[in-house]
C-alpha cells in the first residue's frame, strides 16, 4: 500500500496592516519565506510570520532585507514590485518610477515602468539650482543665462538669454519635442 505524500503547510497571510486592507500577495521568486503585496509591504513566513521592517537607503527610498542561504540581500520596494511582477518591465524600461514623485508612496497604482531617461524626465529640480528652472544655468563669461539640453547622451546648446524665464521656455519647448513619447503625439 502506497503512502500519501505530505501536504505543504497552508500559509495564512495577513489581510490587513495598520488598518490598510491588503488585496493580493505574491511570492518573491527564489526567496522561500518571503511574500510581497500591492501596498508595498513585505512579509516573512519564517517562524511565526511577521511583516518586515523597512529601512531607508541614502536617497530616502524604502528597502527590505531578505535572507537566502544565510546571506542578507537588500531590495528597494521598487525592485520587489518589479521582481514579483506587480509592475511589468520591458527591456527598454528597466526601472520603476513613482508617478506622483513621492518616494514613500509605494502602492502599485503609483508605480510605473520607466527607462533611465524617463526617470531623469520626471526628476524634480535640484536643490542647488540657481536659476529655478530646469536646463538653465548662469554663464559667467557672457553674463547671460544659457539653456542646454541632453539628448541621446549628447548635450546641445540652445542659446544665451538675458532672462532665465526665456531660457526656460526654449528648454521646455525642446524638452517636449525631444522627449515626448510617440504615442502622445497627434
Amino acid at each position: 500500500m502506497a503512502t500519501l505524500p505530505t501536504l505543504p503547510k497552508v500559509i495564512q497571510l495577513p489581510t490587513h496592516k495598520d488598518g490598510v486592507q491588503i488585496l493580493e500577495w505574491k511570492k518573491v521568486p527564489n526567496y522561500v519565506h518571503y511574500w510581497f503585496c500591492e501596498r508595498g509591504f513585505a512579509y516573512s513566513t519564517y517562524g511565526k510570520g511577521r511583516f518586515l521592517k523597512t529601512g531607508k537607503d541614502n536617497d530616502g527610498y524604502d528597502h527590505f532585507r531578505l535572507y537566502k542561504d544565510g546571506k542578507g540581500y537588500s531590495f528597494s520596494t521598487n525592485q520587489l514590485t518589479a521582481l514579483v511582477d506587480f509592475v511589468h518591465l520591458t527591456a527598454e524600461q528597466r526601472t520603476v518610477d513613482h508617478a506622483d514623485g513621492d518616494k514613500n508612496n509605494n502602492h502599485v497604482s503609483n508605480l510605473r515602468p520607466a527607462s533611465c531617461s524617463e526617470q531623469v524626465w520626471h526628476r524634480k529640480i535640484m536643490k542647488n539650482n540657481k536659476s529655478g528652472y530646469r536646463g538653465v544655468s548662469w554663464y559667467k563669461r557672457n553674463n547671460k543665462w544659457v539653456a542646454t539640453i541632453q539628448y541621446r547622451y549628447k548635450q546641445y546648446h540652445l542659446g544665451y538669454f538675458d532672462d532665465p524665464k526665456d531660457a526656460s521656455l526654449v528648454y521646455e519647448y525642446w524638452r517636449t519635442c525631444l522627449h515626448t513619447p510617440e504615442w502622445m503625439i497627434n
